[in-house]
């Protein structure tokens, strides 16, 4: 197996698909492996054998390496990100949820180490409405779309705390902007006040200054730009997730569906080094943006390319499918029903494996700490109200440990 096909497949596998020995590529769903396709193509790893007896009017490569500098984003790329949105979404939900469900439930509270307690300071207020409120509110969200949970955009250049560059991809949560504060709606729904408050923050926590640009990555790579920054920014938000589920993993359901692959950062550097081991394959070179031809680099045809590499056809450039809603992403992410009994780990904020990189992230996790314990009951005195007994006929929270279920 090549070097490129190997990184094509721990991304492949970090965005929750696999590929059989056809080079096909499926994303798992609610236990089923769907073909991955682009518009109506079928979505293939571009193997020797591929390349050599694809069809290609009914295919298209899975090569992001052939990006063309001087073109806008591909059909692949917008795929990609999709992708990459559908599995951080699912384990960002199935994470708060989990969490959601534990502060609401107090019997779960004596569990806790002193660095797990600190997230219920944001969420004080918890209990079984606001658990079915937030069950309402994701049911609606979509991964493109007004009611996107997260939201990554690709921008041809520009700046990021003040440096400039080449490209950038811009991460954050809409929901934390509040644009529906006089309405008191969270993704459509109208909710309490507590609920508008505390789901944000249970977000805002688990993701510290992401609507600060803290996981937003800006690239003057030379080798597929858009692709080197979407993948870096994925990365800052993978590592944050994978250090949250690690620091809470002894009382959390489906942890290894939670976890984000993040083997393919070794090689995000090396871009440059692999960029010819495969010929520019068509439909992943980039749309074009009105500008003059570029002539720089060449597409694989039958004319300029190797003898066993067929031409592949150009996908037309397309909306990307909706990919929200129950089907797509919402049914995976962890298993919430009753008898699950969700219950928080040992391993404490600052595990080393999955401590985030000094960045503007670190220094609003940090403010973020201090804000916590400054504001939490073991600094106040037992008045905070979290610690108290919460209602007892919502019909949440009786008979069960884990607060409901879908």
């Amino acid at each position: 197996m090549s070097r490129l096909i190997n990184l094509y497949k721990t991304i492949l596998t970090s965005a929750g698909l696999e590929s059989d020995a056809q080079g096909r590529i499926y994303q798992k769903l609610a236990g089923e492996s769907i073909p991955c396709t682009v518009g109506e193509k079928s979505l293939l790893l571009p193997t020797k054998e591929v390349l050599k007896d694809t069809d290609w009017t009914s295919a298209i490569a899975f090569h992001p390496l052939s990006e063309n500098v001087a073109r806008g984003e591909s059909p692949i790329i917008k795929k990609l990100k999709e992708l990459l949105l559908t599995r951080a979404t699912r384990v960002l939900d199935g994470l708060a949820f989990q969490l959601l469900s534990m502060a609401a439930n107090t019997q779960t509270h004596e569990k806790f180490s002193p660095a797990q307690l600190e997230y219920l300071t944001y969420l004080k207020d918890a209990d079984g409405k606001m658990v079915d409120a937030y069950r309402k509110m994701i049911g609606s969200v979509t991964i493109d779309g007004k009611h996107r949970l997260i939201n990554m955009y690709l921008k041809r250049s520009g700046t990021l705390n003040g440096t400039k560059y080449a490209r950038l991809c811009i991460t954050s949560l809409p929901i934390l902007d509040k644009s529906d504060e006089s309405e008191r709606t969270l993704f459509g729904h109208k909710v309490r006040k507590r609920d508008f408050t505390s789901i944000p923050q249970l977000f805002e926590y688990i993701l510290p200054g992401v609507n600060e640009n803290a996981y937003s990555y800006g690239t003057h790579n030379k080798t597929a730009p858009f692709f080197h920054a979407l993948m870096l920014s994925y990365l800052n938000i993978a590592k944050q997730l994978n250090q949250r589920v690690e620091m809470f993993k002894e009382h959390l359901v489906d942890v290894d569906d939670l976890l984000i692959d993040v083997s393919f950062e070794a090689e995000m550097g090396c871009l440059s080094d692999m960029r010819d081991e495969i010929p520019p394959l068509e439909g992943n070179q980039g749309d074009v943006e009105n500008k003059a031809p570029d002539t720089t680099a060449s597409v694989a045809k039958p004319g300029n390319a190797p003898a066993s590499t067929p031409k592949p056809v150009e996908s037309k450039p397309s909306a990307p499918a909706k990919s929200g809603g129950a089907r797509e992403w919402n049914t995976i992410s962890g298993n919430r029903g009753h008898g699950n009994g969700y219950q928080p780990a040992n391993t404490g904020w600052s595990n080393a494996a999955y401590a985030p990189p000094p960045s503007g992230r670190a220094a609003a996790m940090q403010k973020q700490r201090q804000v916590a314990y400054n504001n939490s009951p073991w600094n106040q005195g037992q008045n905070a109200g979290w610690g108290n007994p919460q209602p007892q006929n919502t019909g949440w929270n009786q008979g069960g440990s884990n607060g409901g279920g879908v």
